[in-house]
């Protein structure tokens, strides 16, 4: 009696701390998800960052500036190796300000454009992980649809064995069934697959053993559809500064060009031949180098300066009309994608199958294989709500991304109820 006793207390300590553990790992795993926030954040830690950061620190550290002086030589000249006639002489080749306003002005911008350039990088990256992060949730959201229909779908393949000999039965349904079954089942595979990938990644963008992202905190569909989408922006698109820039810069080398070639002081030069026979005369003079004028090349490198100027300047207005469009097309497909999820959510609040099933739950009698049908019914209407929801949110980050309101510092997390801020 004592011994079956002792057995049945170390069954159920057996028992409570399988449960502890099981506790355990799932407090653990819990506080092992990363936040979207956190996630989104972790651009400011990338090799892009890292890279812009280390660039610019090495680009402001250096000085490309042309200095006052060119070049300065010192002379020496013996005439008849004998030491009384010795020449010496300094002669000192300077810069103009021209040049020197122009180079700086090249340099400073070449930093600009190296950051921007980094800055329009880091900008698409973020915006995949905005994409990245909107697949990995509604993956998840899927696959939890799809597991409840394959259930749903066996209970339903179970009660219709149990109607195999009666009258109405149909074969057909059957077959039909067990296709959607096997056709759901590869479509959850194939989700564990992409899930399984995305959190891969994961493990290398956080560097640690699981990394899920925490899917609870979303903006809704409601926020998103009246979210304030402008049709103007108060700031210069990004590309559109770079080309800018990059134009100023050839501008600024046209001017270094022309500086060079109309540089009317050559250099200067300071001559000592010797002492005279004069105690009071010392052969000492002072000369000048001066470049005789000829425009010829100056005006060839202003031709070529122009035509290139006008080259760039029509490409780049024909690449902000495309961008234009390209942000219509975008709040375009935005606009639709409300419009269809307002109206399928609708439709599904005004279908009458919830009400049926609830309805039939509360009689006697009905058919457990109908109500089952209902069920099935209303979970094949919710995936395709979600489908649309997932393009919803693809949309509206698509919109905030072209017209680079997703890039604009402070940066905010756009899938946040609240825009909360990205970690520095």
């Amino acid at each position: 009696m004592m011994s079956c006793l002792f057995k049945i207390v170390k069954i159920k300590l057996r028992s409570i701390l399988l449960t502890l553990f099981f506790a355990g790992v799932t407090v653990t795993q819990a506080q092992e998800k990363q936040s979207l926030t956190t996630f989104l954040s972790s651009i400011n830690k990338s090799e892009l960052a890292v890279k812009d950061s280390t660039t610019s620190s090495l680009l402001n550290s250096k000085n490309y500036n042309i200095p006052l002086i060119k070049s300065a030589q010192f002379r020496l000249e013996t005439r008849r190796f004998i030491e009384t006639f010795q020449e010496y002489s300094l002669r000192i080749k300077p810069n103009t300000l021209r040049e020197q306003s122009s180079q700086k002005n090249i340099y400073s911008n070449k930093i600009q454009e190296v950051h921007l350039e980094n800055k329009i990088e880091i900008n698409q990256d973020l915006k995949s992980r905005y994409l990245f992060a909107l697949d990995y949730i509604f993956n998840n959201k899927m696959e939890a649809l799809l597991l409840t229909k394959q259930q749903q779908i066996n209970d339903k393949l179970t009660l219709l064995g149990h109607q195999v000999f009666d009258e109405n039965f149909e074969i057909k349904e059957v077959i039909e069934s067990e296709e959607d079954l096997l056709a759901t089942h590869l479509k959850i595979i194939q989700l564990k697959k992409t899930r399984e990938d995305q959190e891969e990644y994961l493990k290398k963008v956080f560097g640690l053993d699981a990394v899920p992202i925490e899917t609870n905190n979303l903006i809704s569909p409601e926020q998103i559809i009246d979210f304030p989408i402008s049709d103007s922006v108060s700031y210069e698109y990004s590309f559109l500064s770079l080309q800018k820039l990059k134009m100023n810069t050839l501008e600024n080398e046209m001017n270094l060009s022309i500086a060079k070639s109309r540089q009317l002081l050559d250099f200067v030069q300071a001559k000592y031949i010797g002492k005279s026979e004069n105690l009071f005369e010392d052969n000492l003079s002072i000369g000048l180098g001066i470049n005789l004028p000829f425009f010829g090349a100056a005006r060839q490198d202003k031709s070529e300066f122009y035509f290139e100027k006008t080259v760039k300047e029509s490409k780049l207005n024909n690449e902000l009309k495309n961008y234009q469009l390209k942000v219509s097309l975008a709040k375009n497909a935005y606009k639709t994608s409300i419009v269809n999820y307002t109206i399928l959510k609708k439709q599904n609040e005004n279908s009458s199958v919830s009400s049926i099933y609830e309805a039939y739950q509360k009689m006697d009698g009905v058919s457990p294989l109908l109500l089952l049908k209902l069920k099935i019914l209303q979970n094949k209407k919710d995936i395709e709500i979600l489908k649309f929801e997932h393009e919803l949110y693809k949309a509206y980050i698509e919109i905030v991304s072209l017209n680079e309101q997703l890039f604009q510092e402070p940066l905010l997390n756009y899938l946040s109820p609240i825009l909360e801020p990205l970690e520095n």
